[in-house]
């Protein structure tokens, strides 16, 4: 393992291989305030134990730690060779680290949710607030804290009398139909507007 972990060190693969732990942090927790020495230190820990899983079991490795040189003739191609398994097997702990912080981050933000959703729960008992009819006792239902006995949600639901549901959501609820159009006034008839006016004088009388 040592002689492992020498020949680890010495590759050209490794020399970026803070960079590449950071970076593949990075992906997964975008806020860099996640990232102190601490757990740099931790993680990059974690990462080389997986490269050098990966690395024991190669014949190449194990021959250069084990076998005597390779000729000069084949030397050129066996660094060639023992190059790309440390990148590969480099490679490998890098996508072993995505995944466990993929798995930590998921089971952190579902806890959270949780703790979120049971606290705000808590101060729904503390607070003793009842479902009631929305208009009078002016509460609005947080779906969110709908996490209650079976017993008081059809107690609930039997406070609508039958009533639609959404009525009780006034931005919720359908529009009203739009009123009737006025009746149109019609036009007084000729003959109507004959019998308003005055009868023609008649002959001889003064104008």
């Amino acid at each position: 393992m040592v002689a492992v972990e020498k020949l680890l060190d010495e590759s050209r693969s490794y020399k970026d291989f803070d960079k590449e732990v950071r970076a593949t942090f990075l992906k997964v927790f975008l806020n860099k305030k996640y990232e102190p020495p601490e757990n740099f230190a931790l993680l990059k820990s974690y990462t080389r134990k997986k490269v050098l899983a990966a690395l024991l079991p190669e014949e190449d490795v194990q021959k250069a730690v084990e076998g005597p040189p390779p000729v000069p003739k084949e030397a050129r191609a066996f660094e060639k060779t023992l190059e790309k398994t440390f990148k590969m097997a480099i490679e490998t702990g890098l996508e072993n680290l995505r995944t466990k912080l993929t798995e930590t981050k998921d089971a952190w933000a579902k806890a959270q949710h949780t703790l979120q959703i049971n606290g705000r729960h808590a101060r729904y008992l503390k607070d003793g607030l009842e479902p009631c009819d929305f208009g009078a006792c002016g509460f609005r239902l947080d779906y969110m804290l709908a996490e209650t006995t079976r017993a008081n949600m059809e107690a609930f639901v039997s406070k609508l009398g039958g009533r639609d549901w959404n009525a009780l959501f006034p931005e919720d609820a359908p529009l009203p139909p739009p009123p009737s159009p006025k009746p149109k006034k019609q036009a007084p008839s000729k003959s109507a507007g004959k019998k308003d006016k005055p009868p023609p004088p008649s002959a001889g009388a003064p104008k």
